[in-house]
């Protein structure tokens, strides 16, 4: 296998493709720890041809030298921001735009006579690390005069007068305040990556204007391809006092990021990935090392391939690089870390290089300190729904050339780095420009719900910034009146739909939350929902998980072996949780958040009334799940809600037919249903997942379910 060097190049998020990226002249040969290596020898570089990277930027102290760019421009922005209704900012990296630009804005009195600024962020990682660099920045405890809130946790107090949050939690507060009247300005951070939640909310905020012209919004990106939100936000009425929309652009500050390409195709990109950092750590100066995979499974498979090679090389007496670090300590960083998790990233310690296996969170928003090298798989997760049959999945898929400049530039925030893409340079070429918009792609059954719960019947009545597809509306449409939210006809809002949009949970759990109540099991079904919310349960060496499972384990499969786990849990004192966790393979984190989840959840369920009996099941031993009947309850409940995500049994294995849609899915090896002695005839899953385009799908978080129990899901826990 050889490689081929390229220089990084490109301005604003456009990418880093075409011909500002060439290929180097020189080819190295595949290398093993402690020979010659891509870039290895400072001959073998090019770096005069080396250009800066513009990806997102967390506007910290990551990659500035001397001051930020955004420094200098704080009477533009002040002034911008009091002329006109919208301000669109695209910063490069390091730009400083995501910490100074609310600062300014606080500063010049935004805040003042009990208003506040509100900054959404796509992400709660992004949302909880910038409350916590402003307010030091600023010398205030954090909940003070800045905090944060996101969804199951927060830290504001009726002194906070600058509020980061994830776009879903500024969505939920405007279930309770439809016109967010608290806020005198709205930032809308990290545009570019277009959740569901942030195209709903940018939405929202341009309908908001009609009824409050005096909100001020500022939508900041970090990429130039702000086109579409220009003329989205363009207003032809005249007004009064206001200009309607105006551009600023601020220049970034970000180091040489050098791009390496693989020469030939890989045929196992984790292999590779492992054989890198093993090089890396042996031959290569001191830095951090982030490697962007698709999802959590692939982390934890990543994370243990790592560790596995880490003491190998040890035990052959392979050393690290002169000053590179005596120590490597692998993390890894996704979407359902816990904020202790997450602030772990952000800690370093004296002779260790950090390895951080993550998932497109760290594409941009925030500067993990450290990183100078970034090994890039290509591959992100995203989520895909079928128009026609409805069935919602998983799917890794190759990332576009704006994600793939984004994790470039994740290895110049603070000094010269290095990419190395495990792809060739005629795969990145043949790369869309941008990600398809997730309202044309991805299940749309909370967009509908939340509309709803705002008063908006019809989705063609509200605008955005790209139009959902149709067929994807009518088919949550569709799903949403089987489960009780919506009218059949004129899809108005339910009383069950009311409460499910209230609610901080998927359509599916919400009803499975209703049903439970219905049957008398409500607090069972609650905890399985707050573990269905945190990072797997079984997260130990495979010998240790088995164990765990063979000793908390419902026959049924994973729903009731996780309700068992968390009953025994919670029956512990807090001395004994961590041993007891470790004997099992079960983490000690996961438990524990999953815990803070219930309890948050606690409060939201009280607040819309739902009634929490509980039928005394859970915990472990022979007589964990009490009588026979009681675990059939629960299923019977959980059926309500995801009973459409059901598969029957189809050939011998774990092969199944999705009910759906007809296609083959496999349970995951990891589920306890892959430990009974019979596979059940039907299954139904949280989560369904396709490794790559046309690959087999996985199916995870299963269990077993009685075929009644999915035929009388559409009747189970309905308001009469």
């Amino acid at each position: 296998m050889t490689w081929r060097h390229a220089a990084a190049g490109g301005a604003g998020g456009g990418g880093d493709g075409g011909a500002s990226v060439r290929d180097a002249t020189t080819a190295y040969a595949f290398w093993k720890p402690g020979t010659a290596g891509p870039g290895a020898h400072a001959a073998d570089r090019d770096d005069s041809r080396a250009l800066d990277l513009a990806g997102g930027a967390m506007g910290g102290d990551g990659g500035s030298r001397g001051g930020l760019p955004v420094d200098g421009m704080r009477a533009q922005v002040c002034y911008l921001v009091e002329s006109h209704a919208v301000v669109l900012v695209a910063g490069e990296t390091g730009s400083g735009k995501s910490t100074r630009i609310p600062a300014f804005l606080l500063d010049a009195g935004w805040a003042n006579g009990g208003r506040r600024i509100a900054v959404a962020m796509p992400r709660r990682l992004a949302a909880v690390e910038l409350a916590k660099h402003v307010a030091a920045m600023r010398g205030s405890a954090l909940g003070g005069e800045v905090g944060y809130r996101i969804r199951f946790g927060s830290m504001v107090s009726r002194e906070t007068r600058l509020v980061f949050a994830t776009a879903g939690s500024l969505l939920s507060e405007s279930l309770a305040d439809p016109l967010l009247s608290r806020y005198s300005v709205v930032v809308v951070d990290e545009a570019h990556d277009r959740t569901l939640e942030t195209e709903i909310l940018l939405a929202l905020l341009k309908r908001i204007r009609r009824a409050r012209p005096d909100l001020r919004l500022v939508i900041i990106s970090a990429t130039l391809e702000v086109g579409p939100l220009v003329a989205f936000f363009s207003d032809p009425r005249p007004h009064a006092k206001l200009r309607d929309v105006t551009l600023l652009v601020v220049p970034g500050s970000s180091y040489p990021v050098e791009v390496v390409y693989v020469a030939r195709p890989l045929a196992n990109y984790q292999a590779y990935a492992v054989e890198l950092v093993s090089w890396i750590h042996a031959t290569q100066p001191a830095g951090d090392v982030l490697i962007f995979c698709p999802g959590l499974a692939v982390i934890r498979s990543l994370v243990a391939a790592l560790e596995d090679r880490a003491y190998a090389d040890m035990v052959a007496g392979i050393r690290p690089a002169a000053g590179s670090g005596v120590q490597m300590a692998i993390h890894a960083l996704h979407a359902k870390l816990d904020v202790a998790g997450q602030r772990a990233l952000f800690e370093r310690k004296a002779n260790v290089r950090r390895i951080i296996v993550a998932t497109n969170v760290a594409e941009s928003a925030v500067t993990l300190p450290g990183v100078v090298y970034v090994i890039d798989s290509g591959l992100v997760k995203r989520p895909t729904c079928s128009p026609v049959t409805g069935a919602t999945k998983l799917t890794v898929t190759a990332v576009s050339k704006a994600e793939a400049a984004q994790r470039a530039g994740r290895a110049g925030r603070t000094a010269a780095g290095t990419a190395f893409r495990l792809y060739t340079r005629a795969t990145h070429a043949a790369l869309a420009p941008h990600a398809p918009p997730v309202v044309q792609t991805a299940d749309l059954e909370r967009l509908v719900l939340t509309l709803a719960r705002l008063g908006v019947a019809r989705v063609s009545a509200m605008q955005f910034v790209a139009p959902p597809s149709h067929g994807l509306v009518l088919g949550a449409q569709r799903r949403l009146v089987e489960l009780g939210a919506l009218e059949a006809g004129n899809h108005a809002l339910t009383h069950d739909g009311f409460v499910m949009a209230s609610l901080p949970l998927s359509a599916m759990a919400a009803r499975a939350l209703l049903a439970g109540s219905a049957l008398g099991c409500g607090m069972e079904v609650l905890m399985l929902v707050a573990v269905l919310q945190v990072e797997p349960l079984f997260a130990g060496r495979a010998a240790r998980v088995r164990a765990g499972q063979l000793a908390l384990g419902a026959a049924e499969g994973d729903f009731l072996t996780y309700i068992n786990a968390f009953v025994a849990f919670r029956g512990l004192e807090a001395a004994q949780r961590k041993e007891w966790a470790e004997e099992r393979g079960l983490s000690l984190r996961a438990l524990a958040r999953a815990g803070q989840v219930f309890d948050k959840l606690m409060v939201a369920v009280s607040r819309v009334g739902i009634a929490l009996p509980s039928i005394h099941v859970g915990g472990e031993g022979a007589a964990a799940m009490g009588p026979a009947e009681a675990g059939a309850v629960v299923l019977r409940a959980l059926a309500a809600g995801f009973g459409k995500h059901n598969a029957a049994r189809h050939v011998a294995g774990n092969v199944y037919k999705a009910v759906s849609d007809g296609a083959e899915v496999s349970v995951d090896s990891r589920s306890v249903v892959d430990l009974v002695e019979t596979w059940p005839p039907l299954i139904m899953y949280a989560d369904r997942e396709a490794e790559a385009s046309g690959s087999a799908e996985i199916v995870r978080e299963v269990s077993a379910v009685e075929s009644s129990s999915v035929l009388e899901q559409f009747n189970v826990g309905r308001a009469s």
